[in-house]
């Protein structure tokens, strides 16, 4: 055994004469036995470090000790110690990131993949959506630092906002649908911005289909028919305003947007023959919805289901559906 004399006064004992090179007479699994001594990991690590030209280290804080005793390697052989710099843990909460785990569960079926949105897999926050740079500029501001870091979900979707917001179209998507009649004397047609600050985007052009006794069809959330019992008038964005005149019946009462201010509810809606949709969520629950026609022409896309989310869409054209993974708020 070969070590390296330090001072065996130092108040870190983890410092006094430290072994460097060790002596071992079993067989090697590539050299065999052509060689006995081998160098351990603060001695071979700093002589690589030289011999590659290193000039800077990033490390965890839990290799202080290490590079401590790495720098006295670099003082006795007379080179210049790079910069070294020691950052600490990272925890990031609300996921699954051991890979040991994800392995064994990728074995048992539990998860479809190394990007299934459950996991906190750089594979998984793409398919969800999230931009790289997001992801850079999170770390940007985050820094090396010498302190544990709680990893910010939140953080890192406003930084992600801020790249997609100006150019995400908007879509209607409707959880848990139920159908609504509507009368009118006139056809229905929605005229729905794809961009609300971005005229230049157009529109979304939607048209009711007439069913049984004249009446007009829409499906809304059933949260939100739920609640129209009390508000009796409301409006469909982006197409008209209704009365309730029945359990799931309204009649048609104008277009005036002045409505709004008297605090008449606002409800998304789309046609019964829209996209069946499912959305999955990082927490492994599926939100079960039909959403706008022209979801389908919008295959791995970022859009924002309107008073939802933003989602990542995945279209299958041969069943005519859409898979979207939720990305955030």
């Amino acid at each position: 055994m070969v070590v390296i004399r330090t001072d065996l006064a130092d108040p870190n004992p983890a410092l006094r004469d430290f072994v460097a090179l060790r002596i071992s007479n079993e067989p090697h699994p590539k050299t065999g036995d052509r060689y006995r001594v081998y160098p351990l990991y603060n001695y071979s690590v700093a002589i690589d470090d030289h011999l590659m030209g290193l000039t800077h280290v990033l490390r965890g804080k839990d290799h202080l000790n290490n590079t401590l005793r790495q720098k006295w390697i670099y003082r006795y052989l007379g080179w210049d110690p790079p910069h070294f710099h020691h950052y600490g843990f990272v925890s990031i909460e609300g996921v699954v990131l051991k890979t040991s785990h994800i392995r064994e569960s990728l074995a048992t079926g539990k998860y479809s993949g190394w990007d299934d949105p459950r996991l906190g897999t750089l594979r998984a926050l793409g398919r969800r959506g999230l931009s790289p740079e997001a992801l850079r500029r999170y770390w940007v501001e985050a820094s090396i630092r010498p302190i544990e870091i709680k990893f910010s979900w939140k953080t890192l979707y406003a930084h992600d906002r801020d790249i997609h917001e100006a150019t995400s179209p908007r879509l209607f998507f409707v959880a848990k649908p139920t159908e609504l009649a509507l009368g009118c004397d006139h056809p229905l047609v929605g005229h729905a911005p794809v961009h609300p600050d971005r005229p230049e985007m157009g529109l979304r052009e939607v048209s009711l289909p007439e069913g049984e006794n004249g009446l007009y069809r829409v499906v809304v959330p059933l949260e939100d028919l739920s609640k129209l019992s009390a508000a009796g008038r409301f409006r469909l964005k982006d197409l008209a305003n209704f009365e309730l005149s029945g359990p799931r019946e309204a009649r048609y009462i104008g277009d005036d947007l002045s409505i709004l201010k008297q605090g008449v509810p606002i409800v998304h809606w789309t046609t019964p023959e829209g996209v069946p949709t499912v959305v999955r969520r990082p927490d492994g629950g599926e939100d079960q919805g039909i959403s706008e026609p022209l979801a389908m022409e919008h295959d791995d896309a970022f859009v924002q289901f309107e008073r939802y989310g933003f989602v990542r869409l995945e279209v299958d054209d041969e069943k005519g559906s859409v898979t979207a993974f939720f990305a955030y708020r």
